[in-house]
């Protein structure tokens, strides 16, 4: 590639003296002043300016040549000498700025022997007298940057003009405008009673705007508010209307949560009925005092599920345990709260060694013992969760407990020993072996440290 670079060069510089030798009179008619330098480079190779000690190919004699070199201009190639390089080359060329005439000599091609599609030539006109200097890429960039600034900054500088002509000119319309009608009241137009270069005109000014704006103010808060009032008394009468129709009349009643009564016992009690005004006549308040006044009821929630249903959902009492009360029977739940006294004896856990000294439905029994009474309520809550049953307990002696699991079958221990023995399980597990083997007849004895016996004969 070197090689074929110089044979290119060397044979370049020989075609370009000839014909630099042949074309010097017509330049030196077009241009005294005036070099022409034509470069042919193979495709992909860049040009390169030689290096000043080095020796360049030898043209014709001319004082120039001694001079600094002259800055280079790129003109076109042979490949593209066409469009808009070509238009810019022809422009240059008439404007004649460097002192060159029009009929500059169009650019000479040397031939290298290599196909033409692979030259790239290049070639300029130096000015006699210029210093020949290469292009800086980046000061050409920044040149063009700047002028583009400078074109911005003279676009906006017109518009700007422009906008303060139009303004300046809507300004003039407007004083030709008052300057008319002060001429038609006399020149000497007035606002509220005062000339109008008046120091006061301005500060009545603005209390006339401010009393405007109050008075707008005033009535769009009274057209608000009206609007509001007659919303509200529209929806009003549409509420009344379809709330008293007869889409809103009970026709159904639904009881929940219910075990010891029935949903129509639950009904009753509450008062409740259907074919009532399900808004304003559920009697909700009523129904829910009424059921919390019986003893069973714990807690009463009633509720509308509209249009048209009633809900009552009941929390009951149950019935735990009982005291014996002279031929009666109090029945309670595990709280100690009275659900009701009868005669026949209830199919619940009876409480010996207990002396009753107040009684009240719906509340907590009094006894002679408070302490022994809520050991007693410990007990039977502990055999409910322990999975027991007890027909009977007797707490008479405070060292000893009986619980009989039958009429027959009996459990001895301490009271904290049995509720420990319920507690943990074991009085369970005894339960069921007995059960498996049949045996209902006898006394289960648990002592202080957890051992158990078992005697058979009752």
């Amino acid at each position: 590639m070197e090689d074929n670079k110089e044979d290119i060069v060397q044979n370049t510089g020989e075609d370009i003296s000839e014909k630099a030798e042949e074309s010097k009179p017509a330049a030196e008619s077009a241009a005294d002043d005036d070099i022409i330098y034509t470069f042919v480079v193979p495709k992909g190779e860049v040009f390169k300016e030689p290096e000043e000690d080095q020796e360049e190919p030898e043209a014709a004699p001319d004082p120039v040549m001694a001079e600094p070199e002259p800055a280079k201009t790129i003109v076109a190639d042979r490949k593209h000498f066409t469009g808009e390089v070509n238009e810019a080359f022809e422009s240059y060329k008439a404007a004649g700025r460097t002192g060159r005439t029009p009929d500059i000599e169009p650019p000479v091609y040397a031939p290298t022997g290599l196909p033409e599609d692979d030259d790239i030539v290049y070639t300029f006109v130096v000015p006699k007298g210029e210093v020949y200097k290469e292009p800086d890429p980046e000061e050409e960039q920044a040149a063009k940057e700047a002028e583009k600034a400078r074109r911005a900054a003279a676009a906006e500088a017109a518009a700007a003009e422009q906008a303060n002509a139009e303004i300046l000119s809507a300004e003039t319309k407007v004083m030709e405008r008052k300057r008319s009608s002060e001429g038609g009241s006399g020149g000497k137009k007035t606002r509220y009673g005062l000339p109008l270069d008046h120091p006061e005109v301005g500060e009545l000014a603005q209390k006339q705007e401010a009393r405007r704006l109050y008075k707008q103010r005033k009535k769009n808060r009274f057209r608000t508010r009206f609007y509001v009032l007659m919303t509200s008394i529209v929806l009003l009468i549409v509420w009344l209307v379809i709330s008293n129709s007869g889409l809103f009349i009970i026709d159904s009643i639904v009881v929940q949560g219910n075990s010891h009564y029935t949903a129509e016992e639950i009904i009753n009690m509450g008062h409740a009925s259907p074919g009532h005004n399900i808004i304003y006549k559920a009697n909700i308040k009523e129904t829910r005092e009424y059921l919390e006044n019986n003893p069973y009821i714990k807690h009463a929630e009633v509720r509308r599920r509209l249009p048209s249903t009633l809900v009552i959902k009941v929390s009951e009492r149950q019935e735990r345990l009982a005291f014996k009360y002279d031929d009666d029977y109090l029945v309670m739940d595990e709280d100690g709260i009275l659900l009701k006294k009868t005669r026949n004896k209830p199919q619940t856990t009876v409480i010996q060694g207990i002396v009753v000294s107040k009684i009240k439905l719906g509340e907590k029994i009094g006894t002679e013992n408070s302490k022994l009474m809520d050991k007693a309520l410990d007990l039977i809550k502990t055999m409910i969760k322990s999975d027991l049953y007890y027909v009977k307990v007797d707490i008479s002696k405070e060292k000893s407990v009986k619980a009989y699991i039958y009429d027959t079958l009996v459990v001895k221990a301490d009271y904290d020993t049995l509720m420990t023995n319920m507690e943990n399980g074991k009085l369970h597990l005894v339960v069921e072996q007995l059960f498996a083997d049949k045996i209902e007849r006898g006394t289960i004895t648990f002592l202080e440290d957890g051992s158990a016996s078992f005697m058979p004969i009752f």
